[in-house]
């Protein structure tokens, strides 16, 4: 330093020069990072394609990140490829996670419902029929059996019951304490390893 001098310029572009180092440094960590997690949770988890749709959009923002940007014509292209294979990204991983979200909620039991239409009663007690949904003027659900979906209007619906099935505090902490023993196992089962 006392070879540059005092000069409030060079102690300026020093300065900067040490922030884009450390820039540099936690953009690079980061990616390592990221791929590091995306990797120990493909290889523990059994949604590899859901990990892998949630892995590619941030890893295509890092590594854009971590190209040098230029002045020009290429730096244009390539922002554009970036953009456009982003988007495509984008567009792929939601169709995705619309059509698990989908498919979830046939599978569904989260709530018990009984009503009568036309005289005709339908509850999801069943393993046929699963609440999806409803609207303000509709109801949603869908028959396994016939694999369909079911609409029926509100207005033609007489009793109709809902029934909370979420566990109770007592059973959430019994779920807690079954969870918790199988970690203990996991971790065991590594120790003996």
């Amino acid at each position: 330093m006392k070879r540059l001098g005092d000069n409030t310029r060079v102690q300026k572009y020093l300065k900067f020069r040490n922030k884009k180092y450390d820039s540099d440094n936690i953009k690079g960590c980061t990616l390592f990072l990221l791929i590091l997690s995306t990797f120990l949770l493909l290889y523990y988890s059994d949604e590899k394609i859901l990990i892998s749709s949630l892995f590619f959009p941030f890893f295509i923002i890092k590594l854009y990140q971590i190209i040098p940007k230029e002045k020009g014509e290429i730096q244009i292209q390539l922002n554009q490829f970036f953009l456009g294979l982003l988007t495509l990204m984008f567009i792929l991983c939601f169709s995705y996670w619309g059509y698990k979200d989908g498919i979830s909620a046939k599978n569904n039991k989260g709530q018990y419902i009984e009503f009568k239409e036309q005289g005709i009663l339908y509850n999801t007690n069943s393993d046929s029929l699963n609440f999806v949904g409803e609207t303000n003027g509709y109801l949603f659900l869908y028959n396994n059996k016939n694999r369909e979906t079911l609409i029926f209007s509100k207005s033609g619906i007489s009793n109709l019951k809902i029934k909370d099935t979420s566990p109770t505090e007592e059973e959430k902490k019994v779920q807690e304490m079954k969870a918790q023993r199988k970690i203990n196992d996991f971790f065991e089962k590594l120790k003996k390893k």
